[in-house]
């Protein structure tokens, strides 16, 4: 598959942010669904790796006029808001994709609460299964020519 393909689905897929019917394909659901965990993965990095930075320079300095303290644990906690922050909007904004894909499976979208651990492997093998041929009671077959 081509980038300037694989882009288009990107795009088609922010595009339908909030489009809760109709059917995606495996194809454009997988570009938009890869896509999206990997900005998000980018974005906790983005975010993690200066606080690490900063909490270890700062033990390296306070290390020099007390020793004893290198035994002190850095506090991490300022990482959960933007981690909570940073998984909600991957959650939003894959919702509609995966409702989509179900739907072209021939399911409800409700299926993709799913997502919740350990239901979240059946979910996923449930998004990556070939959708129905032809039209279903959620629209017509995405993949027909």
């Amino acid at each position: 598959m081509s980038f300037g393909r694989i882009f288009g689905l990107v795009w088609r897929g922010f595009r339908m942010v909030a489009v809760f019917s109709g059917r995606d394909t495996r194809s454009q659901f997988w570009s938009y669904a890869i896509f999206l965990y990997l900005a998000l993965t980018m974005a906790q990095i983005a975010v993690t790796v200066p606080l690490i930075y900063g909490v270890m320079e700062r033990r390296t300095e306070l290390s020099v006029g007390h020793p004893e303290l290198l035994a002190a644990e850095p506090d991490f906690n300022r990482l959960i808001p933007w981690g909570i922050a940073a998984s909600a909007g991957f959650c939003l904004l894959l919702a509609g994709a995966v409702t989509r894909r179900l739907h072209d499976r021939g399911l409800g979208g409700a299926w993709g609460l799913m997502a919740l651990p350990p239901m979240l492997i059946v979910l996923v093998v449930m998004l990556a299964r070939a959708g129905t041929k032809g039209p279903n009671r959620y629209g017509d077959d995405p993949a027909a020519p």
